[in-house]
């Protein structure tokens, strides 16, 4: 597991590195992460009830 998300890193470092802006660049690799984790449908709202996952940088994610 550890390989594929080695090759996901790389493959949404490269996708998303014309991204003007760090953070578009994060959220981008973020976005396609959610869309293959589990969890049904790829909608804002069931992926917003999804249990919270530490953040792209491994930091616990801030409550808003």
């Amino acid at each position: 597991m550890a390989e594929v998300r080695k090759d996901l890193e790389t493959f949404t470092a490269e996708m998303f590195e014309a991204f003007a802006h760090r953070d578009q660049q994060r959220w981008g690799r973020v976005y396609v992460r959610g869309l293959l984790m589990d969890g049904g449908r790829k909608s804002v709202e069931p992926m917003a009830a999804w249990p919270a996952r530490p953040s792209a940088t491994g930091r616990p994610r801030r409550a808003r």
